[in-house]
């Protein structure tokens, strides 16, 4: 990862314990299997599997439950990984605690960190929230299969089996109230959504 002039980057944990610095510590030539940026730092898996954090550790969310890990999931308090075996890791909290680094010991697919809150996909395709102490519904996950579950800071989005997005929690900026349609990607904001829209060559380009 190269974080070059980002006044937050900050040195590998594994040397520095997470202090913010001027640079990443790490050399160029450093192969990366994944990498997750938080709020104020970044974790990536390494091509040999170790785990490295950096950036600000304030809430312990540079320094990773051990273990190895094939994803990884970064917001503003926590980090979680998901291992090869589909279970998920998450740490950091710290006195921003609501329980979103408390993960339930069941089998999961893929995870997202909310700022509160974390959600994942389960190997049935259900997905699971947990934290949301700060109660906003926005771990109030809907009972049918997901594709895809993105945690954002009060709210979450999940896109459906037909491709159609669904979201819960806060919707004070119209952030749980998605375009109709059938996407390929979600990614829930602070206070926003992006997606991708899918695309039908077979679709009169003129028609409304």
């Amino acid at each position: 990862p190269d974080c070059a002039g980002a006044p937050d980057c900050a040195h590998d944990t594994a040397d520095t314990g997470g202090d913010s610095g001027d640079d990443t510590g790490f050399d160029t030539d450093t192969l990366w299997k994944a990498v997750a940026a938080g709020g104020v730092n970044s974790c990536g898996i390494r091509s040999d599997d170790e785990t490295v954090c950096w950036g600000d550790n304030t809430y312990g969310q540079s320094t990773p439950t051990e273990g190895t890990y094939v994803g990884l999931a970064g917001t503003f308090y926590h980090t979680c990984g998901l291992t090869g075996e589909g279970f998920v890791a998450c740490w950091g909290c710290g006195e921003e605690d609501e329980g979103q680094c408390d993960a339930p010991a069941s089998l999961f697919e893929s995870v997202s960190a909310g700022t509160h809150h974390t959600c994942a996909v389960g190997v049935d395709s259900l997905a699971t929230c947990w934290g949301c102490e700060t109660d906003l519904e926005q771990c109030d996950a809907p009972a049918e299969e997901v594709l895809q579950v993105s945690a954002g800071s009060q709210h979450t989005c999940a896109r459906l089996a037909d491709g159609t997005l669904t979201c819960w929690g806060s919707d004070a900026f119209g952030q749980s109230s998605p375009a109709a349609g059938s996407y390929t990607d979600v990614s829930a904001g602070g206070y926003h959504i992006e997606t991708h829209i899918s695309y039908d060559e077979n679709r009169d380009p003129e028609a409304a």
